[in-house]
């Protein structure tokens, strides 16, 4: 479905659903969220059942109200077009504000470091190892999941476990044992 293709009735309700969705998440913990929700779905000539003022505050808190349940399901069309707007806005935001990266000399690593068993610098290493391998950025969000990662790893593998993922990631040696010298048939 490209930009010019034309959606159907229900197609565009599940559209303006998410729509209201996502910015009412985005917009939480700012005050009167439904009413910016309202006004920018007015604006953008979305509410044309409702009318815009109150009549377009209440339009949006009884369709998010409806709808939440269907927002986590990504089987059903608004919960799909939820997820695809989120991706798009996490992406956009990305782009236009990227997040500054921890610095190597930051503390932080060898905090990390000592808490999984290691050094700040081979933590440091193997983070930045994870963070290459799924393409991300090296910033704060992603130290939180890469630590969420070690956790569950420790708990279903144990501290070898760990140990070995940070060995990989860091791009060390796993698993070598030292060579031993040969032994020649003469003597």
């Amino acid at each position: 479905m490209g930009s010019r293709a034309r959606l159907g009735p229900r197609a565009q309700q599940h559209a303006v659903t998410a729509c209201i969705l996502c910015l009412l998440e985005a917009l939480k913990g700012y005050p009167k969220p439904r009413v910016a929700v309202a006004v920018l779905l007015e604006k953008s000539g979305l509410l044309k059942t409702s009318g815009g003022g109150a009549a377009g505050v209440a339009f949006v808190a009884k369709r998010a109200a409806r709808a939440q349940a269907l927002a986590r399901d990504l089987g059903e069309p608004i919960g799909f077009i939820v997820s695809q707007l989120k991706g798009s806005f996490a992406r956009l935001r990305e782009s236009l504000l990227p997040a500054p990266g921890i610095p190597v000399t930051a503390r932080i690593w060898a905090k990390h470091g000592r808490a999984w068993g290691t050094t700040g610098a081979m933590f440091r290493r193997a983070f930045h190892g994870h963070c290459e391998v799924r393409g991300i950025a090296c910033d704060a969000e992603a130290l939180e999941r890469f630590e969420r990662e070690l956790a569950d790893i420790r708990r279903r593998e144990g501290v070898a476990g760990v140990k070995r993922v940070l060995e990989i990631l860091r791009g060390g040696p796993v698993g070598r044992t030292r060579s031993r010298p040969r032994r020649s048939s003469r003597h």
